[in-house]
């Protein structure tokens, strides 16, 4: 996570401009001992992102809820061939996969969970980061216009940095559009104000904490692992995480100053089992790329 509510992925100096990339990609270690040898593994793609609308905005915001919904929603508009090439970077076609996995996982959850409301329950679910919510949201709409009476209730507290309130008030009109309860809460997950806020409506059936164990410090990673163990989670309740695999675009990223930690499905694992959650309880889910992966953590009733 960045600090000082800074976009999600953003690097420690401003990429936006010209004069501070030109000095990073010319410079030897990126140059030679980086783009050099890693052709073939998406370094030529990357030296066209300042030619890219979409590259230019990643350099400048980084990896924020703007850029995530760019590369999601991908399909939804026509892209010139600058934009094409960012697109098809490697992270970049494993962050667009998460999406699927994420929506057929997560709506396989609700439409189960659903099934067995009875009067005067509610599902709760919470997601942080947040975004745009996509991988709920999408799911939600599928499952509304299959039911003609309707998809039950449901609360959803979303959360995110948000910096320019953007994605509360997109949130809300979608939240309105599907008939749920909605709440958002603005800020770090890291911070004690915003933790505190989570556990007001907790504990929630549904937690999805998806995007951000690469971009938070592992001590707060794990300090809010456990939290969503001992507190945020229901008995039954389950856990939709992810982490990436380093690839050279790990190395990539240090040499341009992103701060991120990555984290192979087995380790990953580990930080859970560390958190208090049952290894036997992990279903793991990879793309084809073998970049990002998806978990889902039941806990037992």
């Amino acid at each position: 996570m960045v600090e000082e509510q800074g976009s999600l992925g953003t690097p420690g100096v401003n990429l936006s401009k010209v004069s501070v990339v030109a000095k990073k990609a010319l410079s030897y270690r990126y140059l030679i001992r980086y783009t050099l040898p890693n052709l073939r593994s998406g370094s030529a793609r990357e030296l066209t992102f300042p030619l890219s609308r979409l590259g230019r905005l990643l350099l400048k915001e980084g990896y924020s809820a703007e850029t995530m919904k760019a590369i999601y929603l991908q399909d939804s508009q026509p892209y010139g061939l600058f934009d094409r090439v960012f697109l098809g970077y490697a992270l970049h076609r494993a962050i667009h996969r998460r999406l699927q996995v994420l929506n057929r996982l997560i709506e396989t959850e609700l439409r189960q969970r659903l099934k067995k409301l009875v009067d005067g329950d509610i599902l709760t679910i919470m997601t942080a980061p947040s975004g745009y919510a996509f991988d709920l949201f999408q799911p939600l709409e599928r499952i509304a216009s299959s039911n003609t009476e309707g998809i039950g209730a449901i609360y959803m507290l979303a959360s995110d940095l948000d910096p320019a309130g953007r994605i509360q008030g997109e949130l809300k009109q979608a939240a309105h559009r599907a008939g749920i309860g909605f709440e958002f809460v603005r800020g770090d997950l890291a911070s004690a104000h915003v933790r505190k806020q989570l556990q007001c409506t907790a504990p929630y059936d549904i937690v999805v904490f998806v995007g951000l164990s690469t971009w938070m410090a592992r001590p707060h990673l794990v300090s809010h692992l456990r939290l969503i163990r001992e507190v945020l989670l229901a008995p039954g309740g389950v856990l939709f995480a992810d982490c990436f695999t380093p690839r050279a675009f790990a190395l990539s990223g240090k040499y341009l100053g992103y701060r991120a930690s990555y984290y192979p499905p087995r380790e990953f694992a580990h930080i859970l089992a560390y958190c208090g959650f049952d290894p036997g309880g992990i279903i793991w889910e990879s793309g084809p790329e073998g970049i990002n992966h998806v978990c889902a953590v039941r806990i037992q009733s």
